[in-house]
């Protein structure tokens, strides 16, 4: 996982803003052992913003395990 919560930000909710434009609210869920991705689905989203999410949060789990970051 991305390095711990500073401030207001997490920092996987910073690199999903910064690197891949994507606004989606992380937050910490101690229930979950974690975080968790707060997704809200509304008529206006179109399927493929939905894989983008998907293929932003693989970029960056290859990243913490040290492999290629896929830049914007």
């Amino acid at each position: 996982e991305p390095g711990e919560a500073t401030g207001w930000f997490d920092p996987l909710q910073h690199a999903l803003r910064e690197e891949h434009g994507i606004e989606v609210p992380v937050v910490a869920w101690p229930d979950a052992g974690s975080r968790v991705i707060r997704v809200s689905a509304q008529a206006y989203n179109e399927w493929g913003e939905y894989l983008g999410l998907g293929e932003a949060l693989e970029a960056e789990r290859r990243a913490t395990l040290g492999l290629t970051r896929a830049r914007r």
